[in-house]
């Protein structure tokens, strides 16, 4: 970036505005920037923008970071806050008939002088004019900047586009430029060691449970048991040809089945009875092709 002393601040056309309007130090040091939009009134809102009409004055910054709203820049213009004045393209685009600007900083009063005067001449749409013009001092101005600079507008309405192309700032501040951008980041450094291990933590909720699995296979088979005891004795075969009360007969055997009064089964030795007796006593009925007698035993 190009750095140029001024003593005085000397520049042709700008000495005026300055030294009627605010007090500038004895040494200001010139920054060049690549030429920048600031401001575009063609491109405020939506076509045709907004122009300024006659007798119009409006407020501009300069040092945003985004100048987009009032037509310039999205990126702002670098313009650092230590300037106090600026060298601007002023231009004029197709005003309606003759006229004239004036371009002061903000907040102060506006200068008796014109910065640009223009007219409507037949094959020239635009008319501009370079000149350096002083902005709010942020050291000085008790409002905080709000805006830069400010436009007036005489007679006539007219387009206004201003770059600029550098500034000026005290040189003891100003003698190591404005900042440059970010340089690359660096390599990652080497991981640290591993951290201790933390407390457990509180038991999570239970999962809900798996569905079953298949039935496992049979085991084998166990080896047979001891015999057991032999068990009593039978019941007592009565051979005689009539059968007790209590008995009952298929054929000719009879067998002693109702040893206790209060007996009520009633079988056969080849099926239970079919036919029994309300009193006790027995009924000859038949099996097959033998007489049988069946009787009910009660208490």
């Amino acid at each position: 970036m190009k750095r140029l002393a001024v003593v005085g601040f000397l520049l042709l056309g700008a000495a005026s505005l300055v030294t009627a309007q605010s007090p500038l130090p004895d040494a200001l040091g010139y920054f060049a920037v690549t030429p920048c939009r600031v401001v575009d009134t063609r491109l405020i809102g939506a076509s045709p923008g907004a122009p300024m009409v006659g007798d119009e004055t409006r407020t501009f910054r300069m040092r945003d970071t985004s100048l987009s709203y009032q037509g310039g820049a999205a990126s702002g213009c670098g313009i650092p806050a230590e300037a106090l004045a600026a060298m601007v393209n002023l231009t004029v685009v197709s005003p309606s008939g003759p006229g004239h600007i004036r371009v002061w900083a903000h907040p102060l009063a506006m200068p008796p002088a014109s910065t640009l005067n223009y007219g409507a001449v037949a094959g020239l749409s635009a008319l501009a004019n370079g000149i350096a013009i002083p902005i709010c001092d942020t050291r000085t101005a008790i409002d905080g900047c709000p805006a830069d600079f400010v436009v007036f507008n005489r007679l006539s309405t007219t387009h206004l586009v201003v770059d600029v192309v550098g500034y000026f700032a005290p040189a003891a501040i100003a003698t190591t430029g404005p900042a440059g951008p970010p340089g690359v980041a660096g390599p990652a450094g080497p991981q640290g060691p591993t951290g201790p291990v933390g407390a457990t933590g509180p038991r999570g909720l239970q999962g809900l449970t798996g569905p079953q699995g298949a039935p496992g296979l049979n085991g084998a088979t166990g080896a047979t048991g001891a015999r057991g005891p032999t068990g009593p004795t039978g019941p007592t075969v009565n051979t005689s040809a009539a059968c007790a009360d209590g008995a009952y007969s298929v054929g000719t055997p009879c067998v002693t089945q109702c040893g206790n009064s209060s007996a009520r089964v009633v079988a056969a030795q080849t099926g239970e009875c079919t036919v029994t007796s309300d009193t006790g006593s027995c009924i000859g009925h038949t099996v097959g092709t033998k007489l049988g007698l069946c009787c009910v035993c009660r208490p």
